[in-house]
């Protein structure tokens, strides 16, 4: 009930704080009533557990063409590919191009990983 008395006292509010002419429209059917939310703002995804989601699941791959098509279905930028080779100390250039990235940090992850199990299966 207590709820109920507070959205009459909204209502009655903002109908007094209405201009005789705009009450007389809204008499008349000229002009409705209408509730309007306020428009939430998206979450941004956080990019920092993006990319690190993307490591861990590049660690996991076996093969450097399905690492590939990994990375390409990422859609990462060039800047989250630069962050990657960051965090894994492989050698980039400023002029790198976003698939130069992808082959570097693909044979940088993956690459090495498949010659060292090479090496210990000798």
């Amino acid at each position: 009930m207590k709820e109920t008395l507070n959205l009459f006292k909204i209502t009655i509010d903002f109908l007094c704080s209405l201009e005789e002419e705009q009450l007389m429209d809204l008499k008349n059917g000229k002009a409705k009533l209408r509730i309007e939310y306020p428009k939430l703002k998206k979450k941004k995804s956080n990019k920092k557990d993006n990319i690190i989601d993307v490591c861990y699941n590049l660690e996991l791959i076996k093969t450097r063409e399905a690492a590939v098509d990994y990375l390409k279905s990422c859609n990462l930028s060039v800047n989250d590919l630069k962050i990657i080779a960051k965090e894994y100390n492989i050698p980039i250039t400023s002029r790198d191009k976003k698939i130069t990235l992808i082959e570097k940090i693909v044979e940088g992850i993956v690459g090495s990983k498949l010659r060292f199990d090479a090496l210990l299966n000798k």
